[in-house]
């Protein structure tokens, strides 16, 4: 091992050679070697080169007893031990060559990436898949999802650049990447690549979002039903969601005791912006007994809690608002629709994006509906007030106030709301 600077590995494997602690063969060099890293691969590489060169060098100690024809089974630096899991596919014969043994290193190498996911990606089924990305925390990012990226053909994308930094950071360059968003969803770009998918059995497009599931309150619902629409195999890789998250961190779901039935869960999404066409909705949602879970941004935040506080009972209609879900300031906040208001009014700003789970237990009974419907001189004081220019929500507090009979806002309420629509 003398001229070397770093003979560690040479000298013990040349020492374990003259001890008779290696078998010696004609032929070949077998190397059986189990690597826990990367740095094991590469001390590997380069104490088999040297070994190799020092068989080549004529006046290097003892190494007339070392032949360049021999088989060895050995191993250097102290790597015998084999890691759990790892198959017998280890074992790699190659030649005492150093280009031989460099290959068999190579050969290691390929195969630690691919079990990481770092190497080369393994051939995807044709079709269209519909992958979920991270919401917040890209650790939330699965590796089936990463593996798909990596040997799809095209990737459909809501924001070209956000999608960028997602695969920068997980080590994805060169992608093919397409614009596909609520404003471009019906181009006819968007039916070649599909037409593409169809005549193509081998190709394989990938659809993300910028954060979440694709169609769920997100582009992608018409190009999944175009797919089907034409016989194209369509694969769902699941992930994180904020709905499902929020709902399952919330506590809302169960009830008061265990006689008390859970209630349904009724998936809304984000709300219209145009305040006849939101209160419609509410008045909807006010009549299903069920947590209703809703999308809302920042600055629509406190227009919608007002919406639905002239809907629902305001101090006994409970919410949850779960805020910037899976990031540093993920915050869940309970409490009542009024306190709510009170909340992101006076305190504080609404910031980041947030998911509204609404618990409405109550609803119209059957006397309610029918004191609704039977309204009689009530409604012609509505459909007045109504056309007098006043909005629908206080036409049905006046009436209530004024009322002679006791009346409860919601069922007015519903019936001032349809009585506008009918007019209009």
């Amino acid at each position: 091992a003398a001229g070397f600077s770093d003979a560690g590995p040479i000298t013990r494997a040349a020492s374990m050679f003259l001890k008779g602690k290696v078998e010696v063969r004609a032929g070949r060099l077998l190397c059986l070697e189990w690597l826990s890293s990367r740095a094991a691969a590469t001390r590997m590489r380069a104490s088999v080169a040297k070994l190799e060169n020092l068989n080549t060098k004529p006046n290097c100690g003892n190494n007339n007893n070392i032949s360049t024809t021999t088989r060895t089974t050995t191993t250097l630096n102290g790597l015998s031990r084999r890691p759990r899991g790892l198959q017998s596919s280890s074992l790699r014969v190659v030649s005492s060559s150093t280009s031989s043994s460099l290959e068999w290193a190579a050969e290691i190498d390929k195969e630690k990436k691919e079990k990481s996911g770092d190497g080369p990606a393994p051939p995807l089924p044709g079709g269209l898949y519909v992958v979920a990305t991270p919401i917040g925390n890209l650790g939330d990012f699965t590796f089936r999802a990463l593996q798909v990226l990596r040997g799809c053909d095209e990737i459909l994308c809501e924001d070209t650049r956000r999608t960028m930094k997602l695969l920068s950071h997980f080590g994805l360059r060169g992608k093919r990447l397409s614009s596909y968003h609520e404003h471009n969803k019906k181009k006819e770009k968007h039916k070649l690549t599909l037409e593409g998918l169809r005549f193509n059995s081998a190709r394989s497009v990938a659809l993300v979002c910028d954060a979440g599931t694709p169609t769920i309150s997100d582009p992608g619902s018409e190009l999944v039903h175009m797919a089907r629409q034409l016989g194209i195999k369509v694969h769902c890789i699941p992930g994180a969601c904020a709905f499902a998250a929020a709902l399952s961190a919330s506590g809302i779901t169960k009830g008061k005791d265990d006689r008390e039935e859970a209630l349904d869960v009724h998936f809304v999404g984000f709300l219209p912006e145009k305040n006849k066409l939101l209160k419609g909705k509410l008045a909807r949602m006010s009549e299903i007994p069920a947590i209703h879970v809703i999308y809302s941004a920042p600055h629509d935040l406190l227009k919608q809690l007002k919406a639905m506080k002239e809907v629902f009972s305001g101090e006994r209609t409970q919410v949850v608002l779960a805020r910037e879900i899976t990031k540093m300031y993920e915050e869940f906040w309970r409490g009542t629709l009024s306190e709510a208001i009170s909340e992101f009014s006076t305190n504080r700003i609404p910031k980041g994006e947030f998911t509204v789970l609404v618990e409405n237990k109550t609803t119209q009974t059957d006397e309610t509906k029918s004191e609704a419907l039977d309204l009689g001189d009530a409604e012609r004081v509505l459909s007045a007030l109504i056309d007098g220019g006043m909005p629908a929500s206080e036409a049905a507090s006046l009436l209530v106030r004024i009322s002679q009979r006791p009346l409860k806002k919601k069922p007015v309420y519903n019936a001032a709301v349809k009585a506008k629509q009918s007019k209009e």
